[in-house]
C-alpha cells in the first residue's frame, strides 16, 4: 500500500511473512580454480623467516564456489589476463587515454607533432600535477556500437576490437543496476574468500559519511550516493578496463561512484594513491586545491579522512586548471580526469552550470602508489630479513626496571641503550648485506604478481558469472510462449495468461529475483492480491521504500498513473515520465510541492536510474509485476 504522507512515499509489503534463508539472484555455475600465488622472493644466502608480515599476502589463496554443479578446476599457470585473445587484439586504454585533448592542472607542456603520449604523461604529468583528457571515445563511436550490440542482462558481449576504456564508457544504466546487484548476491559467499577484493558491498554516503547499503536502490531513491570499492570483481567490463590499464601500470582496480541529481558523496579530501576518474554517465563537477598540503600523503596522513580536517587555507585557496578561488571543472561522458596522490578535491552534482539537473556515475582506477615507493618497499624487504634471523625476533631489553634490562645480552648489565647499539650495529651489517637494488626489485615484482593474480581470481569469477546468468536468461526466453498480449482482455483473461506466462518462463514476476531483472526496456503493470500475498519477506531484504522529497510528487504519481489503468502494461524507460507529467497535471497528485520549478513535483530530479530504481523497489516489494511476454 501507499501511505498517505504528504511529503514522503512509503510502499510497504502487504502483510509481514518472514522467513529466513539465503538466495543467489545471479546463477553461478562454476568454481574458482584452487590458485597458487608466486613465491615469495629471496636470495640464495638468505634464511627466511618462518613468519611472514601482516601486511604480506598470504602465499596461497583457495577461493572456492559452493555450487555442487560445477566445472573441473583449471589452471591458470602464467597468471595472465581473463579474456587474452580479446585483450591482445583491442587498443591500449591508456594509450587511447593520453592520445586525448589534455588540460594541464598546473603548468601547460606542449609537446610537439613527434611526441611519444605516453612518455609525454610520464615525464611532465605522472605524480606532478593533475590532467584532464577530453573525449577519450566520442559519442559517434559509442552509439555506433551500441547499435551493434545485442542486448544482454549483462551487455558483457562488447566487440571485442574496442578497447576496454571504450566499453566502460558504454556502461548503461542497466550496467549500473547489474553491477550492485551482482555485489550483493555475491555478498553471502565472499567471506569464504577472506579477501577485500572480494568482501566489498555498497556504501551509502549521507552528509558526507559512508554507511553500508544492503539496499542500494532504496537508498539512492533517498538521495544517497553510492560507491562500491573494487567494483572490477563485479562487471566484466570492469575487470577489462583494468586488465588493459595493467599493461602501462603494475596493478590497478576499480571503485565506482553512483550521485543522485543535486548531491554529492565523500567531503572534501586528498587520496593515498594516484587515480584516473572516468566519467561513464551524466556530468559531475569538480574542484581540485592547488596547494597539497602533505607531499605523497601515506593512509594515516589523508587529509579529509579519519578526523584529519583539510586545511582552511588550502580549500580556500587556489584551484587547479586556472580555476582561481571558486574554480570548478565539469567533466562529462568520456572526460578523463588524473589526479596525483595528495591533491585535494572534492565533487558534486549540484549546480552544473547552463544544464539540467542530471546524476553521476563515474569509475576511479586507482595506482596504489603509496605501496609502491621506496619507503614502503625497503621497509617491507627490512622487515622481512630481520624476520628471519632468531636474534632480532627477541624482545628488546628497555624497560622499567634494572632488572628487566639486565636481561639483555648476557646478563651482566649490558641492557638498555648500549645494548641496543650493539644490537643494531648487528642488525645493519645484515640488512647491507641482504637489502640490495636486485632484492628489493624483486620484492616489489613480487608485491606486482600476487595482487594481480588475487585480483583475476574474481575477474575471471565475475566474467563466468554474467556469462552465465546471460545464458540462464536466453534459455527463459527460449521457454517463454510467443503469443502476444490480449488488447481488450477482461480480467480473467488477463490473469490466465499473465499465469501461464510466469509459469512457462520459469521466472517470477514480483520479488526480490523480479525485481534484479528490470531494465529500463522492461514493461511492468499493477499487481494482482494474489500476486502481492505470494511475496515473502526475507530477512534482510526490503520491507520499506522512503523516498527523497523533492522526487515525492513525480513518483506517486507514476504509481497512481500505472494502478488507475491496471490492463496497460507500461515500458519503464519510455512510459513513466509521461504518467507523472499527465498525473500530476490532471489529479492534482504531485503537484503539493510548491518550491518545485517543474510543477510535476520534482520530475526534473527523476533520472533515467531513479526510474530503474523505483520500479525495482517495486517489484520486490510486490506493487508492481514484470510483464513477462510483452
Amino acid at each position: 500500500m501507499v501511505s498517505p504522507s504528504s511529503n514522503v512515499l512509503r510502499i510497504f509489503p502487504p502483510h509481514n511473512k518472514i522467513i529466513s534463508y539465503e538466495t543467489k539472484c545471479l546463477p553461478m555455475y562454476f568454481e574458482i580454480p584452487i590458485l597458487i600465488l608466486p613465491a615469495p622472493p629471496h636470495d640464495d644466502d638468505d634464511h627466511q623467516s618462518t613468519m611472514m608480515s601482516n601486511e604480506m599476502p598470504s602465499p596461497n589463496v583457495n577461493v572456492k564456489n559452493n555450487d555442487d554443479n560445477h566445472h573441473p578446476p583449471h589452471r591458470n599457470d602464467d597468471n595472465t589476463n581473463i579474456n587474452t585473445a580479446a585483450a591482445v587484439s583491442a587498443p591500449n586504454a591508456f594509450h587511447q587515454i593520453v592520445n586525448s585533448p589534455c588540460e594541464y592542472g598546473l603548468t601547460c607542456h606542449p609537446s610537439d607533432e613527434n611526441h611519444n603520449p605516453i612518455e609525454h604523461f610520464f615525464r611532465h604529468i605522472w605524480q606532478i600535477q593533475p590532467a584532464i583528457y577530453r573525449k577519450v571515445a566520442r559519442k559517434l563511436e559509442i552509439e555506433e556500437e551500441e547499435d551493434e550490440e545485442e542486448t544482454s542482462p549483462s551487455s558483457s558481449s562488447s566487440s571485442s576490437s574496442s578497447s576496454a576504456l571504450t566499453q566502460t564508457i558504454q556502461m548503461t544504466w542497466n550496467d549500473v543496476a547489474d553491477l550492485f546487484h551482482h555485489s550483493l548476491s555475491t555478498s553471502s559467499t565472499s567471506a569464504s574468500t577472506q579477501t577485500s577484493a572480494s568482501t566489498s558491498t555498497p556504501l551509502a554516503f549521507h552528509d558526507g559519511r559512508p554507511l553500508h547499503s544492503p539496499h542500494p536502490h532504496s537508498d539512492y531513491l533517498s538521495g544517497h550516493s553510492l560507491v562500491l570499492n573494487h567494483a572490477d570483481s563485479h562487471h566484466p567490463r570492469l575487470s577489462r578496463l583494468c586488465l588493459s590499464l595493467r599493461e602501462t601500470f603494475p596493478h590497478a582496480y576499480a571503485n565506482v561512484y553512483l550521485t543522485p541529481p543535486e548531491g554529492r558523496a565523500a567531503d572534501p579530501h586528498a587520496d593515498d594513491r594516484d587515480v584516473l576518474l572516468v566519467q561513464v554517465q551524466g556530468k559531475k563537477k569538480w574542484r581540485v586545491c592547488e596547494t597539497v598540503p602533505v607531499k605523497f600523503p601515506f593512509e594515516e596522513e589523508q587529509v579529509g579522512k579519519g578526523g584529519r580536517e583539510v586545511p582552511v587555507e588550502v580549500w580556500e585557496g587556489t584551484s587547479c586548471f586556472g580555476g582561481g578561488k571558486e574554480g570548478v571543472v565539469v567533466l562529462e561522458e568520456g572526460d578523463v580526469l588524473y589526479l596525483p596522490r595528495g591533491f585535494v578535491h572534492g565533487a558534486s552534482t549540484a549546480g552544473v552550470v547552463g544544464d539540467e539537473p542530471c546524476p553521476s556515475f563515474h569509475v576511479t582506477v586507482a595506482l596504489a602508489t603509496q605501496d609502491w615507493c621506496m619507503a614502503a618497499v625497503v621497509a617491507e624487504r627490512v622487515r622481512d630479513v630481520l624476520n628471519g634471523v632468531e636474534e632480532f625476533r627477541m624482545a628488546l631489553p628497555i624497560g622499567p626496571c634494572g632488572e628487566y634490562e639486565k636481561s639483555g645480552g648476557d646478563g651482566s648489565g649490558g641492557g638498555g641503550g648500549a645494548f641496543v647499539e650493539e644490537s643494531l650495529a648487528r642488525a645493519l651489517d645484515v640488512i647491507r648485506e641482504r637489502v640490495t637494488g636486485a632484492s628489493v626489485e624483486r620484492r616489489l615484482r613480487w608485491k606486482y604478481s600476487v595482487h594481480n593474480a588475487r585480483a583475476d581470481v574474481h575477474r575471471r569469477a565475475v566474467v563466468e558469472d554474467y556469462n552465465a546468468a546471460a545464458a540462464a536468461a536466453a534459455a527463459n526466453r527460449r521457454r517463454a510462449p510467443s503469443k502476444k498480449r490480449k488488447i481488450n482482455a477482461t480480467k480473467d483473461d488477463r490473469d490466465d495468461e499473465e499465469n501461464v506466462n510466469a509459469k512457462a518462463s520459469c521466472e517470477p514476476i514480483v520479488g526480490p529475483n523480479a525485481a534484479s531483472r528490470v531494465r529500463l526496456e522492461t514493461f511492468v503493470r499493477a499487481s494482482t492480491p494474489s500476486e502481492r500475498e505470494s511475496i515473502l519477506m526475507e530477512e534482510g531484504r526490503l520491507r520499506g521504500l522512503t523516498v527523497r522529497e523533492e522526487t515525492h510528487g513525480a513518483l506517486m504519481a507514476i504509481l497512481a498513473g500505472i494502478k488507475n489503468d491496471p490492463r496497460r502494461a507500461f515500458c519503464v524507460g519510455s512510459d513513466l515520465r509521461g504518467l507523472a507529467k499527465k498525473n500530476g497535471d490532471g489529479s492534482g497528485v504531485g503537484d503539493d510541492d510548491d518550491d518545485d520549478d517543474d510543477g510535476n513535483g520534482g520530475l526534473a530530479l527523476v533520472c533515467d536510474f531513479t526510474l530503474l530504481s523505483f520500479v525495482r523497489c517495486c517489484v520486490e516489494l510486490g506493487a508492481l509485476a514484470v510483464v513477462v511476454d510483452s
